[in-house]
């Protein structure tokens, strides 16, 4: 099933998706909420894309994961770069590499099950989506 938190039909108006123009932001969600969303839209988009359903699903659920803990690891990181392209880099390797291993150690026949142009184009899929990278990692 899509993301979506469990009142998500009743925060929006309308039947449009989050990325309207038209729509304003309900008072209830705030910008951190509606960001969250469209990160795990973003997620679960790209990882419909992928030939096997099953590792779709394992890298939905670890991309959801992995994307706070490279957040979190960022803000905690003294020596974490400065500049804004720098930062994203940053979050971006982290967030990669962490999805990755989690795959690769979820495997029984240590395979990633997943060519590395799949793997390639799922992460462009979700990380050149407009405004995806949250403020504290350069976005």
């Amino acid at each position: 099933s899509p993301p979506a938190s469990p009142s998500w039909s009743d925060r929006w108006a309308g039947p449009c998706c989050l990325g309207c123009a038209h729509r304003g932001l309900p008072s209830k969600m705030t910008k951190r909420e509606v960001n969250n969303v469209a990160v795990e839209n973003a997620m679960w988009e790209a990882c419909q894309k992928l030939r096997n359903e099953e590792v779709g699903k394992k890298l939905w659920n670890f991309m959801k994961r992995t994307w706070v803990t490279a957040l979190s690891e960022l803000k905690r990181d003294a020596d974490a770069p400065g500049s804004p392209e720098e930062r994203r880099e940053h979050f971006a390797k982290a967030f990669i590499s962490d999805t990755l291993w989690r795959l690769y150690q979820s495997t029984e026949h240590g395979t990633m099950d997943i060519s590395s142009n799949d793997a390639e184009q799922l992460f462009i899929n979700v990380l050149s989506r407009p405004r995806i990278f949250p403020a504290e990692a350069g976005g």
